[in-house]
């Protein structure tokens, strides 16, 4: 398997499993109305505020958004966030861009 292929790979693996735990906490109460109000209010709703928010769609930007805003601990989102850099960082190699620093 080339670089390439493997790069991808990894990136599809990523998303997959950001889209199964999305998945999975829907109708837990979390994600409703209420939620995206108060997102929108603190401000999270810019997307440069987002590494790599180029290179992601609307909804991958509203998943990472929600999945950020559930987690309850400071040491959880910064792992999240470690692991979204290193994602967003395959992407960008595997499409030969360069990603532009958050604000």
């Amino acid at each position: 398997m080339n670089y390439r292929t493997a790069v991808g790979v990894t990136v599809a693996a990523m998303l997959a499993l950001a889209s199964a735990s999305t998945v999975a906490d829907q109708g837990k109460g979390r994600g409703g109305p209420d939620d995206r109000d108060q997102q929108m209010d603190s401000g999270q709703n810019d997307k440069r505020d987002i590494y790599g928010s180029e290179l992601m769609s609307e909804e991958e930007l509203d998943q990472y958004r929600k999945r950020l805003a559930d987690m309850e601990t400071e040491q959880e989102r910064a792992k999240f966030q470690a692991q979204h850099r290193k994602m967003i960082d395959a992407r960008a190699e595997a499409l030969e861009l360069e990603v532009e620093e958050a604000e």
